[in-house]
């Protein structure tokens, strides 16, 4: 059975215009970012998803719901602590991202570094990290990548074939990372950019961008 999981990152938070970092603290959507979250669910009101998987953080729920609100088919919602973004303990809403971002840049630079975009990410964060709470690469992967294929697991038991995930910027990285092998050094996924990631047979595949609304 093949499984089209959409992938979205949440509407524009009031720290994303600050450039905060954000992790397991919350921000509001800013009227943009709930604007522009409706007009979304407008474009994709014909399309049937069997069901939602949202994280449970307010940002990616309300996204979720200002969403499937326009929908024209009622579908299960399932909040999941395992679609987090990834948790920067101090950090969140105090440190600009730009910084750990170029530090981490920084790291990929050096020729005796062997560690991924996202693993530099993590140790940078982490040097930074006074509450030494944020979490590694590898527990922020296990975590989400757990949660994808739980779902995945859900989906394939209940013969659903189309599910909208609303999660955060680098969760969606570290999916990307790991279905493609791409470390994602410097990229960024913008506010309610849609993508398309397949299940099938145990594996998932990466199809890229999709634009709404879908066919």
């Amino acid at each position: 059975m093949e499984i089209n999981f959409y992938i979205l990152r949440h509407g524009e938070t009031v720290y994303n215009t600050e450039k905060r970092m954000q992790g397991w603290s919350d921000s509001p959507l800013t009227e943009k970012g709930e604007k522009k979250a409706s007009q979304l669910g407008e474009s994709l009101k014909n399309f049937r998803f069997d069901a939602v998987f949202t994280s449970d953080l307010g940002r990616a729920v309300k996204t979720s719901e200002l969403i499937m609100e326009k929908n024209h088919y009622p579908a299960p919602f399932f909040t999941e602590q395992g679609l987090r973004e990834w948790g920067l303990g101090s950090l969140e809403g105090t440190v600009s991202y730009v910084s750990v971002i170029t530090a981490a840049l920084d790291r990929c630079k050096d020729s005796s570094n062997t560690r991924n975009f996202l693993e530099n990410f993590a140790i940078s964060a982490r040097e930074r990290d006074a509450s030494k709470k944020a979490e590694t690469y590898e527990k922020a992967r296990d975590r989400i990548m757990s949660t994808m294929k739980g779902a995945a697991f859900t989906a394939e038991k209940n013969s659903w074939k189309d599910i909208l995930v609303v999660t955060h910027g680098m969760a969606i990285l570290t999916i990307l990372n790991e279905i493609t092998g791409d470390d994602m050094a410097g990229k960024v996924i913008p506010n309610l950019t849609l993508l398309k990631i397949v299940y099938k047979d145990g594996y998932f595949s990466y199809e890229g961008e999709h634009p709404a609304p879908l066919a």
